[in-house]
């Protein structure tokens, strides 16, 4: 008997996890899940607890690398509307941690409401930018995490409680933060009231500076590493003359050395193994060690 019996109109076997993330390889899901009430996610979440099957939650899969095998347990894909929802009163924006951050902020924009434009034109979820206090530095002119405007989040533990932890719970430093609960469900962000058309202006601006940044999207991408304290991880690859670097069918990109093109047929291992001639070489030619931006299942 399946430990999801009655649930197999949201929660299915064997799924490719490829098309879910932004590079576009990867293994099978054992369990995959879309629930599309808050109601069918505590009730996954308790089956798997009550047959001890682990539990992860999948985002946008844009940081994410999955390997060619089977990923045991349960994945939760928050892709149903309820996830995503937004609501504005005043100056503070709830949203579902699981709505797209470009969408998000261009929702705060229309409202007059600034403080996120330095985040836009950025891959992900309210979810992620929240778990890793999203900054923007990196691949734009950087700024504060998104912590900064939190007022509360609520959240779904991994024994399946629904908890708000409120700002003074809750800790938020460089591209990190305490939120390691199971699910983000939704926050509450205070920004700032502004000139509707100014901030769209702003936002604007900022988007093309993002994606004169970034390669063009002929290719699935990946933005690998964080930039070390007092540096640009691109400037240090372009330095080492790396790119354009290629092992199979994954190439540092010759336009922004802080990206791989992944082209179609790739497999993590060539991902991977680029991963490592890079940190080998900035290792050994600057005594810098870089650290990974990509989360790797």
């Amino acid at each position: 008997m399946s430990p999801f019996e009655g649930l197999e109109h949201i929660v299915r076997q064997e799924v490719p996890l490829a098309p879910y993330t932004r590079i576009k390889v990867g293994g099978t899901a054992e369990y995959f899940a879309e629930p599309t009430s808050l109601a069918e996610l505590l009730e996954v979440i308790q089956r798997a607890n009550s047959h001890n099957i682990v539990v992860r939650t999948l985002g946008s899969g844009a940081s994410l690398l999955i390997r060619e095998h089977k990923i045991d347990g349960v994945l939760l894909h928050l892709s149903a509307p309820l996830f995503s929802e937004v609501t504005v009163e005043g100056d503070i924006l709830q949203a579902g941690g699981g709505i797209n951050l470009n969408n998000l902020i261009a929702i705060a924009a229309r409202e007059g409401l600034s403080g996120l434009e330095n985040l836009v034109g950025i891959a992900g979820t309210l979810g992620g930018a929240l778990r890793n206090n999203l900054d923007g530095s990196g691949i734009s002119v950087g700024g504060p995490g998104i912590g900064q405007w939190v007022e509360d989040v609520t959240v779904i533990t991994r024994q399946g409680e629904v908890c708000t932890r409120t700002r003074s719970e809750l800790q938020f430093s460089h591209r990190q933060s305490s939120l390691n609960e199971l699910v983000i469900l939704n926050a509450r962000i205070k920004l700032i009231a502004g000139d509707k058309k100014e901030i769209i202006q702003k936002m604007q601006k900022q988007w093309i500076l993002v994606k004169n940044q970034q390669p063009a999207p002929d290719h699935h991408l990946a933005f690998v590493f964080k930039d070390p304290s007092g540096y640009q991880a691109a400037d240090l690859i372009d330095r080492a003359g790396l790119k354009g670097a290629k092992v199979g069918r994954v190439s540092v990109s010759s336009r922004n050395a802080n990206y791989l093109e992944v082209l179609p047929g790739a497999t993590s291992e060539e991902v991977l193994d680029l991963l490592s001639q890079v940190e080998a070489t900035i290792e050994e030619k600057f005594e810098i060690s870089l650290e990974q931006q990509l989360e790797i299942w």
